[in-house]
């Protein structure tokens, strides 16, 4: 579990019922723990739930889990001192329990509230400003506006007076003003009488800025109904509009952080199940398929073998060329016995320099030609590390058969490890197989 440590958000491990089997060091900071052993019996849902609503939401979402699966939901808990936390809950099968996650969003929630909360009272400062009233006529010149333009944009009137409102816009919203037009005297000709028209648009300011502005056009008709003009309301929205980009910038950074979040649960996943350095898949892994093809292996009279191997001499290499070209030497002979398999069989990384082989449908024979195959090729294959340097190594084989009057994989394992020290014993580089081969 050193992995799980590392994580900066709490992960914990627990049964159906919540009841605690393991957590990381953030868990117990977090929630105010000592340490993990006075977590561990501990319920997660009914010690931490903010009250018995939110622990029987918790316990509704892990009910729905089926597995292989995952889910996500918000939780109201209390941590550290009883404070109240909002935390994004991410919980996915492990083994025979969960694999839950935390993330907390308690200080992103409070930025939208609060955000939300200025929003409004920008809205209520705005709509009690002295707003900036004016008159268009057809050709769309200012024939009058109220002096608090001034206020806003630093113009005097008499600056404005006679100028056309598309001076006073960014291109693109004079673009935009001038399509939203047309349509409007598209509309009018077809005898649509057209209403008020609600912008949002960027204005010049005197100092040579731009403003954020709400932009209300009404059209102004004679007493025949023709279009004579138009009235207007402007009002300072840039307020508005920072706290709407501000709102934007947090949720794009949490929606980043849950992503994060996610590819960790991808990688814990992943982890479960592979080895890190090689990407074969790992002891614990190797030995549930094991079992599997031992069962399958009974029900259907079909030979199984099982084939462990071990680098010899692995610490001349590592003492020679350093650990870190240990490595490279691991993952180009996990390469080599990955490429010199069949498709229906497997392969894993037992932990150090040695790895197994499970060969389906195979009798000890045709395992054994294999087997000295493999042996050979690995025998006589220069490896290349990244120094430039070369390096060449052998293995020992332990090969064993499934033995049906002893069906299990720690038996199934022995017999093959056997065989192996045997190996390593009798010289290296060789093979042996277990008593039950005849």
């Amino acid at each position: 579990m050193s992995i799980v440590d590392s994580f900066q958000n709490p992960i914990i491990f627990h049964d159906q019922q919540g009841r605690i089997q393991h957590v990381n060091q953030s868990m117990l900071e977090i929630f105010g723990l000592p340490d993990k052993k006075s977590a561990r019996g501990l319920n997660l849902i009914d010690n931490f739930s903010a009250d018995p609503k939110e622990a029987a939401h918790f316990r509704q979402q892990l009910n729905r889990l089926v597995k292989p699966g995952r889910l996500q939901f918000e939780w109201h808990c209390r941590g550290k001192n009883g404070n109240l936390m909002t935390m994004v809950v991410s919980i996915a099968p492990f083994k025979r329990s969960f694999c839950t996650q935390l993330w907390e969003v308690t200080p992103y929630i409070k930025v939208e509230e609060n955000l939300r909360e200025s929003e409004a009272k920008f809205r209520l400062m705005t709509e009690n400003s002295a707003d900036v009233i004016w008159h268009l006529d057809q050709n769309f010149r200012f024939t009058f506006i109220s002096s608090s333009d001034e206020s806003l944009r630093g113009f005097k009137a008499q600056e404005i007076i006679g100028r056309t409102i598309f001076s006073q816009l960014k291109p693109e919203g004079v673009k935009y003003v001038q399509e939203m037009n047309r349509k409007r005297m598209e509309d009018e000709q077809k005898g649509i009488k057209t209403g008020v028209i609600r912008y949002e648009l960027e204005q010049v300011r005197k100092d040579d800025g731009f403003i954020w502005t709400e932009i209300n056009v009404n059209p102004f008709r004679d007493s025949a109904g023709n279009l004579a003009g138009y009235d207007g309301v402007t009002r300072d929205i840039s307020q508005r509009k920072q706290a709407e980009q501000q709102l934007h910038l947090e949720k794009m950074k949490l929606e980043h952080t849950l992503e994060q979040l996610r590819d960790a649960q991808a990688e814990l996943t992943y982890l479960a199940d592979f080895d890190s350095l090689t990407r074969l898949m790992n002891r614990r892994s190797f030995q549930k398929v094991t079992e599997k093809e031992i069962q399958r292996s009974l029900r259907n009279h079909h030979p199984l073998v099982l084939v462990m191997l071990d680098v010899d001499n692995f610490k001349n290499v590592n003492d020679q060329f350093g650990h870190p070209k240990g490595d490279e030497v691991l993952v180009r002979l996990a390469a080599i016995l990955s490429d010199s398999i069949r498709q229906q069989d497997e392969v894993a990384r037992m932990g150090g320099e040695e790895f197994a082989l499970l060969l389906t449908e195979t009798d000890s024979q045709a395992a054994l030609i294999m087997t000295e195959r493999i042996r050979a090729r690995i025998a006589h294959e220069i490896l290349p590390l990244s120094n430039q340097a070369e390096v060449s190594i052998t293995c020992s084989f332990g090969l064993a058969e499934l033995n049906p009057t002893e069906p299990n994989f720690v038996d199934f394992y022995r017999a093959a490890d056997e065989a192996l020290y045997k190996a390593k014993q009798m010289g290296k580089n060789r093979i042996e197989a277990s008593g039950f081969i005849q």
